[in-house]
């Protein structure tokens, strides 16, 4: 269908080329993740540095 009507041809191109110049670059990892056991240990030493919320009475 495209190909048949040169004026929506020539649009849909125009769009792919102003599409492919505003991709950004993809991100870069910040390396490999922790563990699952570095992190449940971090969030544990985490809670334990928190100072015990006051009980309701």
């Amino acid at each position: 269908v495209l190909a048949q009507n040169r004026k929506v041809a020539n649009y849909v191109k125009r769009l792919e080329a102003k599409d492919a110049e505003a991709e950004e670059p993809p991100i870069e990892s910040p390396g490999e993740l922790p563990s699952a056991t570095d992190l449940v240990a971090e969030i544990e030493r985490f809670l334990r540095q928190q100072p015990p919320e006051p009980k309701a009475e």
